[in-house]
């Protein structure tokens, strides 16, 4: 069975692909990854949080005296945050870019991280009072990309040479700010079709061009037609895979709408519905003329997956893709139409459904 995207390994939905999921999705919850630090990062409505819990005691407070002391003995006897602040040493201005300039460092690894295993919790809400400030995920994403020095991951999951891209043009777009080499190169796009194209375009370089075109694909700027996928890695998925592959989504889906059910009753598959079509735009061509049936669960024979054999694993890629587009959808519903509590109890009902604990 395939996970979706709110537990999985860093090696298929690299670092800033998942940030942007759940800041697309509006999540709010802790995400995990299982790393030697233990990285755990907070969200309140798809934005990061960083609560005052963090640097309460332990090594977030161990490495905030670190870089304020400088040897200074009240600052090293300092132990918790209000004592930093007391010694008078720093305003509060200083003391919060020091606390934003800690937070991103611990995150900026993450970035070249080639896998890890993360699951995305949403049982517990930080209130706002607890929240020392909050972190633009899209500046986030950007800032990280940028210092990317794994040039070898952002090869691994840019698409093939010979394949299409297209601007997406998203209403988000004007509030990221690119810099004069990246619109630069999303001017280039426009006009050049295939990949391949766009590097012979590019005076940026190779290297350069390729992560600027990751920054793009990871903020939802640049896409894939769909169309035109091709097998390049020699892997073929089959009719019977891809009915495996809808059918392990339609577990989540069907206990999506059984909830919806008992909570507003017969309309929850006119919500369904109402995802569906308000995602359609982003969808590829074989989600078209989806339909969902009476228990909430996709009509397989609504896809049309007929010679599908010879498409290889980009087609799965696209699908695994749509579904989760439409997943996330449903779980924005609830969050809208329900609210928070509903949503974190959903998400633990899928955990049980899916196997995640």
């Amino acid at each position: 069975m395939e996970n979706v995207w709110l537990s999985g390994n860093l090696s298929d939905l690299p670092f800033p692909f998942l940030l942007f999921r759940i800041w697309n999705s509006r999540m709010s919850g802790i995400l995990k990854i299982k790393t030697e630090a233990g990285h755990a990062v907070d969200f309140k409505n798809g934005d990061m949080c960083v609560p005052a819990e963090r640097f309460r005691d332990g090594d977030g407070l161990v490495r905030l005296k670190e870089r304020t002391s400088g040897g200074d003995p009240d600052i090293e006897a300092a132990k918790c945050l209000p004592d930093l602040m007391d010694t008078g040493k720093f305003t509060p201005e200083e003391m919060w870019k020091t606390l934003r300039a800690i937070t991103s460092e611990d995150l900026m690894p993450l970035f070249d991280l080639p896998g890890a295993d993360y699951a995305f919790h949403s049982e517990h809400c930080w209130e706002e009072h607890e929240i020392l400030f909050y972190v633009s995920l899209l500046d986030l994403i950007l800032d990280g990309i940028r210092r990317m020095t794994n040039y070898a991951l952002i090869a691994e999951h840019l698409p093939d040479p010979d394949t299409a891209l297209r601007p997406l043009f998203p209403d988000y777009v004007k509030r990221i700010p690119f810099n004069a080499s990246e619109i630069y190169l999303y001017h280039v796009i426009k006009e050049e079709e295939a990949v391949a194209e766009i590097y012979a375009s590019s005076q940026l370089g190779r290297k350069e061009t390729q992560k600027t075109l990751y920054t793009f694909l990871a903020l939802g700027v640049v896409g894939l037609p769909h169309t035109n996928i091709k097998n390049h890695d020699q892997a073929e998925i089959s009719q019977a895979d891809i009915y495996q592959l809808l059918e392990s989504f339609n577990h989540p889906f069907e206990t999506i709408y059984k909830y919806i059910s008992r909570e507003i009753g017969p309309a929850s598959l006119n919500v369904l519905e109402k995802c569906l079509e308000d995602t359609k735009p982003s969808l590829s061509p074989l989600f078209q003329n989806l339909r969902f049936d009476p228990d909430g669960r996709i009509e397989i024979n609504s896809v049309p997956i007929t010679g599908a054999g010879n498409q290889g694993r980009r087609l799965k890629q696209a699908l695994v893709q749509d579904l989760n587009e439409i997943l996330a959808a449903e779980m924005l519903a609830v969050k809208k139409i329900l609210g928070n509590a509903h949503e974190a109890v959903l998400i633990k009902n899928l955990g049980k459904v899916l196997g995640w604990n």
